[in-house]
């Protein structure tokens, strides 16, 4: 509990203040730009076009899962023997994973060494996408642990661009995933192509020498997130 309250209480009421302020400048520039509000801009010009479209859309996600999902929420209290209270959802869950289906997260990290979880991710993504990923050393990176690829279109073999994988710890570090678009992909007039420049950023435990990484499931959904970003900006023009 004290751990949960820290962790969400963290930046405390400066950051309510920011949050405050973001709202007034929201609503100033929608109104600026003519509409009623935040949501009716940025809807705008996406597929849903306005407002209602996404609150009906999220209605119709509440009727299909709330229910299982107050379903699995008592499975958790029945396993705590009490109310549940935001902070035992986690402990619960993984009590749960362990005594009903025999999930043991340190045997499930032997099934996804980091360098298995990188070749399977490259080859998936090369046949669903028609890409050439080929490792790219020779490019310039900012930490030895930086591996780069060069990204070509298998049929026509025209280049897409180049990515990076950032993946491992390091002091002062980002410490979660993100996808980092460094350079657009842009195709500008008279055939001219700007190749993109893309970086995918972890936070995976260092391997010990000889010994490669083992990741959680979570850390493979992840990565699997990130470099569907990655290959969109590879692919877009």
């Amino acid at each position: 509990k004290a751990y949960y309250l820290a962790y969400y209480r963290r930046g405390g009421a400066v950051n309510v203040g920011f949050l405050e302020q973001a709202l007034r400048e929201r609503s100033r520039i929608a109104h600026l730009l003519g509409y009623a509000n935040w949501s009716a801009y940025v809807t705008a010009d996406r597929m849903a076009r306005m407002p209602a479209a996404v609150n009906a859309f999220l209605r119709r996600l509440d009727g299909d899962l709330l229910p299982p999902a107050r379903a699995e929420y008592a499975q958790l209290a029945a396993l705590k023997g009490g109310p549940l209270d935001p902070w035992d959802v986690t402990y619960e869950q993984s009590r749960l994973r362990a005594q009903r289906f025999g999930i043991d997260r340190d045997v499930e990290r032997s099934y996804f060494p980091a360098p298995h979880v990188i070749a399977a991710v490259l080859r998936l993504s090369a046949r669903l996408f028609g890409l050439t990923f080929t490792p790219a050393p020779a490019l310039p990176r900012w930490s030895p642990d930086v591996a780069a690829y060069d990204v070509r279109d298998t049929a026509p073999g025209a280049p897409r661009g180049v990515f990076y994988l950032d993946l491992y710890a390091r002091p002062g570090k980002l410490d979660r995933f993100a996808n980092a678009p460094l350079r657009a992909r842009r195709a500008f007039s008279g055939g001219i192509v700007r190749p993109a420049v893309n970086a995918i950023l972890g936070s995976w435990p260092v391997p010990a020498p000889g010994r490669p990484a083992l990741l959680s499931y979570d850390d493979v959904i992840a990565f699997v997130h990130e470099f569907g970003h990655n290959v969109a900006a590879l692919c877009a023009d």
